[in-house]
């Protein structure tokens, strides 16, 4: 089984002695590694074996250690200063410590550690590890004229027992290779084997759904940087074809509704606008990473053939295209570390909105602090909600900022200028004189706004290009 094999079946990462380096006990380490896998429900697996190891090793440092301070104690009486120090003098009596004494305390410690467990050696285990030494097979050899093995053996044996003899179930962090050889001897594939404990981490964090915020921020900006993308393109390779399938026909009548559409197409995607109602969870097989599902406001160009009877009842039939249309995509996809992996479209996309109009300014305001308030890496709607109409939020995120052009009519114009990140741009919304002076109704207002010199024409197109100039590097 290779690295790349790595599969959300991962329920424990066993840890053997030499894990953390030549075989020394490190349990700040072994913290460390259980708060990283604990939101992965991926539970670090001390086998006892390894445990009398470490004591082992750990003892022997500790005689080392004290044999040193003798040594210094003994010069220290020597030189006669042990009436002028008593505090170091005293210091200088050591008792002796038993590996035993060593074992209770390490076992006591790992105990405390939350995500770590001991996993009890088994007579079985020991008895199949003995075996395996004498007769010298799996990991069982000679190394300097000695026979070694057993202890590998048994602790392979009890955490593939541990995970009910499904391999796919452990991941190993050691450098022991000898460890493989007893799995292959259980009759087991070995599972996977990562020797430096970042290496694990790094492969077991996408089993990790990240926050909502920053998952809908990493599809945003993976989509953002293949804008403007023609669907079906040669030159292009097609990279987003996969996220945006057909088109609802009944969804697309809106567009001319005095009209018959005989047959739409989405010839290119030029913007996202939000990532809505995103869910993630984790695959039950297959690679690591976390599944998504997700709902897309995208914005794009659609290319119509439209057909309508003229007054000497001909037929004519002609072809429009149709700029900035607001479509709902529902998507999903597969996402390891933020990465974006894969996003498709999982249904047919909609016709949301083209060129929207309101009845009042207050209106306006309320569909551009929705649609603002639904781009990744911004604040909510409410916050924006405030900011529109004249309110300051009582938390102003860094980087953000605004200004009010207060010298227009109100009741014909408003307009507001957003400086994010850097870069400015104005949002008007504003009468719109083509329909006040042909329609019945006193006003009618439409939004848009102006982004490096390129208007864009209602709240969803605007929030589009808020994220495509300000929050796509």
């Amino acid at each position: 089984m290779s690295e790349d094999e790595l599969t959300a079946r991962v329920q424990w990462a066993a840890v053997d002695a030499n894990a953390f380096g030549r075989g020394k006990v490190q349990l700040d380490q072994v913290e460390g590694l259980a708060a990283e896998l604990r939101s992965a429900n991926v539970e670090v697996v001390v086998p006892e074996v390894v445990l009398w190891e470490w004591a082992q090793h750990a003892h022997a440092d500790l005689v080392a250690h004290y044999d040193s301070l003798r040594v210094g104690a003994k010069t220290f009486r020597g030189s006669r200063m042990a009436g002028a120090f008593p505090d170091v003098s005293d210091r200088a009596e050591l008792h002796t410590v038993s590996v035993e004494q060593v074992l209770s305390h390490l076992r006591d410690q790992l105990s405390q550690l939350d995500n770590v467990s001991v996993l009890p050696a088994t007579p079985a285990a020991a008895l199949v590890g003995l075996k395996a030494q004498v007769l010298m097979q799996g990991p069982g050899e000679r190394k300097s004229g000695i026979k070694t093995g057993a202890a590998d053996m048994a602790w392979v044996q009890d955490v593939l027992a541990l995970a009910e003899s499904e391999p796919a179930r452990l991941v190993l962090l050691t450098s022991d290779s000898d460890v493989e050889a007893a799995f292959k001897y259980l009759g087991a594939a070995p599972p996977v084997r990562y020797t430096r404990r970042n290496q694990l981490v790094g492969a077991v964090r996408g089993l990790v759904p990240a926050p909502p915020g920053d998952m809908a921020l990493s599809i945003a900006r993976y989509i953002g940087s293949k804008l403007p993308a023609a669907i079906g393109s040669v030159a292009r390779a097609g990279e987003l074809d996969e996220l945006v399938g057909t088109l609802d026909d009944a969804s697309v009548e809106q567009l001319l509704p005095s009209r018959l559409i005989l047959g739409a197409s989405i010839t290119e995607i030029t913007g996202l606008a939000s990532v809505r109602d995103l869910q993630t969870s984790r695959p039950s097989d297959g690679p690591v990473g976390s599944l998504v599902t997700a709902s897309l406001t995208l914005l794009a160009t659609i290319s119509a053939v439209t057909w309508d009877p003229t007054p000497d009842d001909q037929e004519r039939v002609a072809a429009r295209e149709f700029e900035d249309v607001a479509l709902e995509v529902p998507i999903s996809g597969r996402l390891m570390e933020l990465e974006v992996q894969r996003l498709r479209a999982a249904a047919p996309a909609s016709v949301l909105e083209h060129l929207p109009l309101y009845d009042s300014i207050a209106d306006g305001k309320n569909a551009l602090s929705n649609a603002l308030g639904a781009v990744p890496g911004l604040p909510r709607d409410e916050w924006w909600n405030d900011v529109l109409n004249d309110f300051v939020p009582s938390e102003i995120p860094e980087g953000i900022d605004w200004t009010r052009n207060d010298l227009m009519d109100e009741e014909e114009r408003w307009e507001i200028g957003l400086h994010i990140h850097g870069k400015e741009s104005s949002v008007i919304i504003e009468a719109d004189p083509y329909e006040f002076s042909r329609m019945k109704r006193s006003r009618i207002y439409s939004v848009f706004g102006t982004f490096a010199g390129r208007e864009v024409n209602g709240p969803t197109a605007v929030a589009g290009a808020v994220l495509r100039d300000f929050l796509v590097p």
